[in-house]
């Protein structure tokens, strides 16, 4: 690149060339600073992900919890004409010739270890008068507790539960004739028989917790009776796994992550102090002050008022040694003059009708490197 010496007169200007320095480079900060930075840290990632195991499984323990749909049976009053008193389950029954209805709630637990185990359940009915028309609930008597177990705790890997009820088939229907008498209104009523379970299995910190719901649905007001079974079977496996997130499978190559990743640290610290200096460095000061300093003996620093229309000639040098230069030519010193403290100032030689003008300016320097 050139730069030029521009004399300026009223009648005419010309320029003398002059080799100039070239302008800081961005190129050269990425590729000095920038690319060993991101080539160590890629490394240093290839490393660790070939030293390292993650979400290791180190503890397996499979489980199965089951809970089917409930059975039970029918039991037939004595005077009636059956030759078998007990019915099995999913038939059509006589309302009026129903003594008891006996459902069977089950439960099973299996795994392949032994675990801290520890279970209550409970057996309760609701009776629930629903609206003939829109078949919406209308009323919900309060749950009748029919059988309440202790919460149970024991170490072993599997659990059974089979509990079964008596349920007076004629008691409840009396009850809810009562209740439509006295409410007076077209109602079905339907009672709800069911086992609630609250379950949890434990291996250490691992753990399985549920909570499991067997239902049937008696019709008491139809004079033919279905039986429903509400819930729906329940057959879970899974596993109880003790997991490591994060485990050397590759002690070589940790080591090496491990020393390589100390050179990122020290890389990534020159990055950053690198960076800072390239985006904050003070061209334009360091460049005045550095002038200020090696050209002492010939600066004389004070404030001055130019009025360029008094000089016939107005000379603006390329480059400050040119101005030295001519400093030493017309025996005149180089007066210094910071017009705008920071952002701009002048270096001029005054002889007779001639100006020599060097101008530096934070912009311009700040977008060429130079002034």
């Amino acid at each position: 690149m050139t730069r030029e010496m521009r004399y300026q007169s009223k009648n005419n200007s010309y320029t003398v060339k002059k080799k100039g320095k070239p302008a800081y480079s961005v190129t050269g900060f990425l590729v000095c600073v920038l690319l060993p930075v991101i080539c160590c840290i890629l490394a240093s990632i290839s490393l660790f992900l070939k030293s390292a195991s993650f979400n290791t499984v180190v503890e397996s323990i499979s489980y199965n919890s089951i809970m089917p749909t409930p059975s039970y049976t029918v039991n037939i009053k004595e005077d009636a004409n059956y030759n078998n008193r007990v019915l099995p389950a999913d038939m059509k029954y006589v309302s009026s010739l129903i003594e008891t209805i006996n459902p069977t709630f089950n439960y099973e637990f299996h795994a392949t270890d032994s675990l801290d185990i520890s279970y209550d359940y409970s057996i309760a009915s609701k009776y629930v008068i629903i609206n003939y028309e829109d078949e919406k609930t209308y009323l919900t008597l309060p749950e009748d507790k029919i059988l309440a177990s202790d919460s149970k705790s024991l170490k072993s890997n599997s659990v059974q539960l089979n509990e079964t009820v008596n349920i007076d088939f004629q008691d409840y229907a009396k009850k809810a004739l009562e209740y439509k008498q006295s409410l007076r209104i077209a109602a079905l009523g339907k009672l709800y028989v069911y086992m609630t379970l609250h379950i949890s299995a434990k291996n250490g910190d691992l753990e399985y917790k549920d909570t499991l719901i067997q239902e049937i649905e008696i019709p008491l007001t139809e004079s033919i009776v279905e039986v429903k079974k509400n819930n729906t079977p329940v057959n879970k496996q899974d596993f109880l796994n003790r997991i490591i997130p994060f485990s050397v499978s590759n002690k070589p190559y940790f080591i090496a992550f491990l020393v390589l990743f100390q050179v990122d640290v020290v890389l990534i610290v020159r990055f950053f102090i690198e960076y800072y200096r390239f985006k904050h460095k003070d061209l334009y000061t360091s460049l005045v002050s550095k002038i200020l300093k090696d050209y002492d003996r010939v600066i004389v620093r004070g404030k001055l008022d130019i009025d360029e229309s008094k000089y016939n000639n107005i000379i603006y040098p390329e480059t400050f040694e040119q101005l030295v230069d001519a400093s030493v030519n017309e025996g005149s010193p180089i007066l210094y003059y910071n017009v705008q403290p920071g952002q701009k100032c002048f270096f001029v030689i005054i002889e007779g009708d001639t100006l020599y003008k060097y101008r530096i300016t934070r912009w311009y320097v700040d977008q060429n490197g130079h002034a």
